[in-house]
Parts: structure tokens; sequence; C-alpha cells
């Protein structure tokens, strides 16, 4: 593996659970939530019955 391989497999490798933390915090702020399988994806707005 050549030294621009491995660069690049180690800014994806650190990249993909910085941007899954990133859609976590985003989805928690905005009262959302996020369903997946292997055919669809969802999100959905959570809001509680009190607006506070």
């Amino acid at each position: 593996m050549t030294a621009r391989h491995l660069r690049a497999a180690l800014l994806l490798a650190a990249a993909v659970p910085l941007t899954a933390a990133t859609a976590a915090a985003v989805l928690k702020a905005g009262h959302l939530t996020l369903y997946a399988d292997r055919h669809r994806i969802e999100i959905t707005a959570a809001w509680d019955e009190s607006p506070f």
C-alpha cells in the first residue's frame, strides 16, 4: 500500500465516525428520530405534548 492509499484510508476511517456523531447531534438538537433498514430511511419529528 502506498503512502497515498494509506493516508486516504486513514482519512476515511476518521471521517465516518465524525459524520455519524455530527448527524446524531443534529437529529437530537432538532428533536428528530432516525429509522433505517434495508429498504428505507425515515426521519420523523418526535415532539413531546408539552411545548417546554
